[in-house]
C-alpha cells in the first residue's frame, strides 16, 4: 500500500471499505479516529487562534471552551480577550489598583461602572450601580497589539499588576453579579421590628459605612452598611423625624461628602423633623452636636451642598434657611414661597425648592438671592430634580414640568400620569417619574419623548430606584419590583410580598427595604453579591 501512487490509493480504499464487515470496521475506525482530531486552534498561530475566540460573545460558551484542553485553557486567559468581552457587555473594567476594599468607593452597584458613568451628570436618585448590557460596535472586536499590561499572567491568578483584579476577574465578577439581579440573591439581614411602637419609616440614608433609618416616632437608627448589624439609636428629636441625609448619602453629589478642617474623618448625620430643629450627630459616639433652631414648623426636607458643611433646609413655615452644620449657626434664610416647601435639590451653590404655592424657585445659596420663580403648575409641587442645568418638577396637577436652570423657561411638559407625581429620579438623560396612580414612566430628556410606561403598582408609588439597567419600584401595595429599563419588562419580585413599602435604598450590590409586614416594621437587606455567602437565598 505504502509503494502504491496516490491515484491508486484512493481507488484501493473505495473498494476496500464497502467490502469490511463490521467487526472489521469497528476495528479500522477505532484506529482512524485518533489520527483524524485536530485542534485547529493549535495549529493556528497564536494571534489568529485569538482572533477566532475574540467572536464569541456569549460567557457561558467561553467557560466552555476552556475545559475543551490545557491549551484552550491557556489561551482563554488572555486579558484581552476579556476586556473585549467587558466591552461587548458594556462593563468597563477598573485598569487601577483598587483600594484596600473590596469594591471602590462609589455609590454605583457594581465594581465594575458603566460606560455612560463617566458623563453622568449630578442626578437625584439613589442609583444602584450596575452595569449595561448593550452591545458596542463590532470595531470594537477587532484585536490590536496587546500590551504587557493586558497580558494574562500566570503567576499572577488572574490578576493584571500586583493587587490589581484583571480582566477576567472583573468580568466574572460583573457577570454574576447581573445573573443574581435577574435570579439570585441573598437576604444578607432581616429584622423583623425596626422600632418599638413599628413607627412608620419616613427617610432612609446610605453610605459606605452605615445606614440610617428615620422614623415618624422621633428615633433614628444606626445600622453598620458593611455587616448589616444593628449599631445605636439617636434620641434626641421630640417629635417625627421627616429628612435626613449623611455624608456620601445622596447620588446626584448634593451630599458627597463635607471637607472641612476640624471636621476630621467625623461620620455624621444631619436631620430634621416636626419638632422644627435641624440636627447635627455624631455617629460613632451618639452624640447630637448642634441642634440648630429657627423654623416655625415642621421641616420637610433638607440637603447638603456637595464637599461643603453647608445644609439648607425647608419647612412648612413657607421659608427655607441655609446652615453651617461645622459651627452651627444660620448663615441665611431664603423668603419668598407663600406655602408649605415641599421639596428641595442642590447642585454646586445652586438650590431648587418646590411648594404648596404651585412655584418652584432657584436660589443662589451662598447670597440668598432668588435667580427664578418657576410659574407653570397649577396644583402644588411634591417633588423636584435639579443637575445644574435643567429642574424637573411635579405636582398634584399630575404634569411634569422641565425648566432651564438658566433662564427659568419651561422647556417641555410631560404627561401621562392622572394623579399626583411624588417620585421623580434623574440620571443624565433619563428620566422617570413615579405617581399615585401607581405607574412609572420613563422619559428621554433628549427627545422629551416617553420610553416606557410601566403599570407598576395597584396603589401609590412610594419609592424609585433605576441605573443603565434596572428600575426598582416600591409601593402601597406592597410589593418592590424590577424592571429591565432598556425593554420596560418586569423581571421579578426582589421580596415576598408585605403591607406596604415606606422606602427602598440601593448601593454597592445591595438593596434596603423597609416595609411594613402586618403590624411590624421590618427592614431587609438583599445583597447580588457574588462573593458574599451570608444569609439564606432569595425566596420570594
Amino acid at each position: 500500500f505504502k509503494i502504491l501512487p496516490p491515484s491508486l490509493r484512493f481507488t484501493f480504499l473505495s473498494l476496500l471499505v464497502p467490502s469490511l464487515r463490521l467487526d472489521e470496521a469497528l476495528i479500522v475506525s477505532r484506529r482512524i479516529e485518533p489520527r483524524m482530531r485536530r485542534d485547529f486552534l493549535r495549529e493556528l498561530p497564536g494571534e489568529l487562534a485569538l482572533h477566532c475566540l475574540s467572536f464569541i460573545t456569549d460567557a457561558h460558551t467561553l467557560t466552555q471552551a476552556a475545559q475543551v484542553s490545557h491549551h484552550w485553557y491557556s489561551l482563554l486567559q488572555d486579558e484581552q480577550t476579556w476586556k473585549d468581552m467587558c466591552d461587548w457587555h458594556s462593563f468597563t473594567p477598573i485598569v487601577t489598583p483598587l483600594s484596600s476594599s473590596r469594591r471602590p468607593s462609589s455609590s454605583r452597584i457594581t465594581a465594575l461602572v458603566p460606560t455612560s458613568a463617566a458623563t453622568e451628570s449630578s442626578s437625584t436618585t439613589a442609583a444602584m450601580a450596575a452595569f449595561g448590557m448593550g452591545p458596542s460596535s463590532w470595531q470594537n472586536r477587532n484585536r490590536t497589539v496587546v500590551g504587557p499590561l493586558l497580558r494574562a499572567d500566570p503567576n499572577r491568578n488572574g490578576s493584571s499588576s500586583a493587587g490589581e483584579p484583571g480582566f477576567k476577574a472583573q468580568f466574572k465578577d460583573a457577570y454574576q453579579t447581573q445573573r443574581n439581579w435577574m435570579q439570585g440573591g441573598r437576604v444578607l439581614k432581616q429584622f423583623i421590628a425596626v422600632s418599638e411602637d413599628d413607627g412608620v419609616v419616613t427617610s432612609l440614608a446610605i453610605n459606605n459605612h452605615c445606614m440610617i433609618v428615620g422614623m415618624a416616632n422621633s428615633r433614628i437608627h444606626i445600622f453598620d452598611a458593611p455587616t448589616a448589624r444593628y449599631k445605636c439609636t439617636l434620641v434626641g428629636h421630640e417629635r417625627g423625624v421627616w429628612t435626613l441625609r449623611t455624608r456620601s448619602s445622596d447620588v446626584c453629589g448634593s451630599a458627597r461628602g463635607w471637607a472641612e478642617k476640624g471636621m476630621g474623618s467625623r461620620h455624621l448625620v444631619v436631620s430634621g423633623g416636626c419638632d422644627r430643629h435641624v440636627k447635627v450627630w455624631d455617629v460613632a459616639t451618639g452624640n447630637c452636636i448642634h441642634s440648630l433652631a429657627g423654623h416655625d414648623s415642621t421641616i420637610r426636607c433638607l440637603k447638603v451642598l456637595d464637599r461643603r458643611p453647608i445644609a439648607i433646609s425647608g419647612s412648612r413655615d413657607k421659608s427655607l434657611r441655609v446652615w453651617d452644620i461645622h459651627k452651627g449657626v444660620l448663615l441665611r434664610q431664603l423668603v419668598g414661597h407663600t406655602g408649605s416647601v415641599r421639596c428641595v435639590e442642590v447642585a454646586g451653590q445652586m438650590a431648587v425648592s418646590g411648594s404648596y404655592d404651585n412655584t418652584a424657585r432657584v436660589w443662589n445659596v451662598d447670597t440668598g438671592d432668588c435667580i427664578h420663580v418657576l410659574h407653570g403648575h397649577y396644583h402644588q409641587i411634591y417633588s423636584c430634580a435639579f443637575d445644574g442645568e435643567r429642574i424637573i418638577t411635579g405636582s398634584l396637577d399630575s404634569t411634569v414640568r422641565v425648566w432651564s436652570a438658566a433662564t427659568g423657561d419651561c422647556l417641555a411638559l410631560l404627561q401621562g400620569h392622572t394623579s399626583l407625581v411624588g417620585q421623580i429620579q434623574l440620571i443624565g438623560d433619563r428620566l422617570l417619574t413615579g405617581g399615585s396612580d401607581g405607574r412609572v414612566i420613563v422619559f428621554d430628556l433628549s427627545t422629551y419623548e416617553c420610553l416606557h410606561r410601566l403599570c407598576a403598582h395597584d396603589n401609590s408609588v412610594t419609592c424609585l430606584q433605576f441605573d443603565d439597567r434596572f428600575v426598582i419600584s416600591g409601593g402601597m401595595d406592597g410589593r418592590v419590583k424590577l424592571w429591565d429599563i432598556r425593554t420596560g419588562m418586569f423581571i421579578r419580585e426582589l421580596t415576598k410580598p408585605c403591607t406596604s413599602v415606606w422606602r427602598i435604598g440601593c448601593r454597592d450590590d445591595r438593596v434596603v427595604i423597609l416595609a411594613q409586614r402586618g403590624t411590624r416594621t421590618v427592614l431587609e437587606v438583599l445583597t447580588f453579591r457574588p462573593g458574599e455567602v451570608m444569609g439564606k437565598t432569595l425566596e420570594v
